[in-house]
């Protein structure tokens, strides 16, 4: 009976070394992936303007949708009966 017992903390005592060392493995690879590195360092880049013309484009087209729109969905309002 006691060399059962002995035998059985031998095992259990071999399974906690194996998985102590499978966390130390794991929080090791963590600490690599968690810290910060510089890859590159920081440069300002330009940002590309807006035109007046691209500008006017747009906003017709927004306008026309909208207008669009109100018109669909007041055209039974002001219908003459």
């Amino acid at each position: 009976m006691i060399v059962g017992q002995e035998d059985n903390a031998e095992t259990r005592q071999g399974n906690l070394i194996a998985q102590q060392e499978t966390l130390q493995q794991q929080l090791v690879f963590a600490k690599q992936v968690e810290s910060a590195k510089v890859v590159e360092q920081a440069s300002p880049l330009k940002a590309s303007a807006h035109s007046k013309k691209t500008s006017l484009v747009i906003g017709a087209l927004i306008g026309l949708i909208l207008g669009a729109i109100v018109a669909i969905a007041g055209e039974g309002r002001f219908r003459k009966a």
